[in-house]
């Protein structure tokens, strides 16, 4: 329902670096979350790799010195204009690229197990019907490594933002906000759910992490909140503008009290092999 209007959130490409290097600079846990989901995997022997929703290749940079030189990593992504960085990524880790930009409609096209890694980081809740797909063009010995969000993402946003829904009589009690409808379609809680049916087995790892602002910060933080937006509020709503406004005017209340503002960022990475399903429904 709202995934067009959220993919252009990422259109424009520096916006999105800028915004990462916002939650990096803001973040209690200063790892990198791509190297640590490889942390542990031989992936010596690895050199068909797709990178789904890969964006500028942030994924596949954390492949440097983990692949053999002769990989191969196709990226995939709806977004066109993500070619040029994926590649210039690709070249940075020393791997040949190559980049479709029509999404995962490519996936039905692709011979069965095809690929001994699929990478695939917070893009799995815009098409998880397309699992048993990557099941088909996984090798029997290969590795999906997804990472997604807990269902609390940014809740502490989400929850201003509710309040000011049902005070303008706009939102039920439990109407869900087009972030928590997207995210619940695979997240933390139901991703093993969701992959059980196409993989033997599967694994997961915690990722903990929240997002620190104080009053200096209010700027950033209100940023950050422009860009995540048509997260928060659907086009629908009349007063999208007066909504965010309110909520911009609520880190400045906190701020000025002098209150720290905490969001929570906790993610969860699973790691899926012996694919299942080599048929299609």
């Amino acid at each position: 329902m709202y995934d067009t209007e959220l993919i252009r959130t990422f259109e424009d490409i520096n916006t999105h670096k800028r915004i990462g290097e916002l939650i990096r600079k803001h973040s209690t846990n200063p790892r990198s979350i791509h190297s640590y989901a490889l942390e542990g995997l031989d992936l010596s022997s690895f050199k068909r790799i797709i990178d789904l929703g890969c964006a500028s290749g942030t994924f596949t940079e954390a492949l440097k010195d983990r692949i053999p030189p002769d990989a191969q990593v196709l990226g995939v992504d709806i977004i066109p204009s993500y070619k040029e960085p994926f590649l210039e990524t690709c070249a940075r880790v020393g791997v040949r690229g190559d980049f479709y930009g029509g999404g995962v409609s490519i996936l039905a096209s692709l011979p069965e197990s095809t690929f001994d890694l699929i990478l695939c980081s917070y893009a799995l809740y815009y098409f998880p019907d397309a699992i048993y797909q990557l099941s088909r063009i996984l090798n029997k010995k290969g590795l999906l490594v997804a990472i997604t969000h807990f269902r609390n993402n940014t809740s502490e946003l989400a929850e201003v933002i509710k309040k000011v829904l049902r005070r303008k009589g706009t939102s039920s009690q439990n109407q869900l906000l087009p972030l928590e409808e997207v995210i619940g379609r695979f997240c933390a809680e139901n991703g093993l759910k969701c992959l059980k049916p196409f993989f033997r087995r599967t694994t997961v790892k915690n990722f903990r992490n929240k997002l620190i602002f104080t009053g200096e910060d209010a700027e950033e933080l209100v940023e950050y909140i422009r860009f995540k937006a048509p997260f928060f509020i659907s086009n629908a709503e009349l007063e999208e503008t007066q909504i965010l406004n309110e909520l911009i005017n609520w880190v400045h209340l906190q701020t000025r009290k002098k209150r720290i503002i905490t969001i929570t960022k906790d993610d969860r990475i699973f790691i899926s092999s012996e694919p299942i399903s080599r048929c299609q429904k």
